[in-house]
C-alpha cells in the first residue's frame, strides 16, 4: 500500500496514529474516520517523530512567520 507519512513533533500524536487507538473515545471516532477514508483510497498511514528544533513548520504553526522564513 502507498503510505501517507506524517511527521510530528508531538510524541502522543505519533503514538496514536501508529497504534490506531487512543484512550479517548472521541479521538478513536476521528481515527476511525481517518483510517476508513485512507483505506478507500488504498493508503496506509505512518507517523514519525521530528524533534521540535528540527521541525521547519514549528515556527509557522505558532504564528512566528519571521522565524519560519
Amino acid at each position: 500500500h502507498p503510505k501517507l507519512l506524517i511527521r510530528s513533533d508531538n510524541m502522543s500524536v505519533v503514538h496514536v496514529l501508529n497504534s490506531g487507538r487512543s484512550r479517548s473515545s472521541r479521538v478513536n471516532a476521528v481515527l476511525r474516520r481517518i483510517y476508513l477514508t485512507l483505506a478507500k483510497r488504498g493508503l496506509h498511514v505512518a507517523a514519525t517523530h521530528v524533534p521540535s528544533r528540527l521541525n521547519v513548520a514549528d515556527a509557522l504553526s505558532r504564528g512566528d512567520i519571521a522565524g519560519f522564513l
